[in-house]
């Protein structure tokens, strides 16, 4: 199942290339987040609100259902 950041940034219309230009981290960071490999709950305040300026979403947006879950 694709996370929600791979949905968000796909919704946007946007490549991983570009999104990684568009935030100034590489696409191999993009990768990671979107393939799990690191934890968009582990992504620094900075980075996320980057990130989500460029898809026009929340930061929370960006996070897991299951992280979301652990801070009810």
């Amino acid at each position: 199942m694709k996370n929600r950041l791979t949905l968000i940034r796909q919704k946007a219309g946007l490549s991983r290339t570009q999104l990684a230009e568009s935030v100034g981290i590489s696409k191999r960071t993009i990768e990671a987040y979107e393939q799990g490999k690191r934890k968009i709950d582990g992504i620094g305040l900075l980075t996320a609100i980057k990130i989500s300026k460029v898809l026009n979403c929340s930061p929370v947006d960006l996070l897991d259902q299951e992280v979301l879950n652990e801070h009810k």
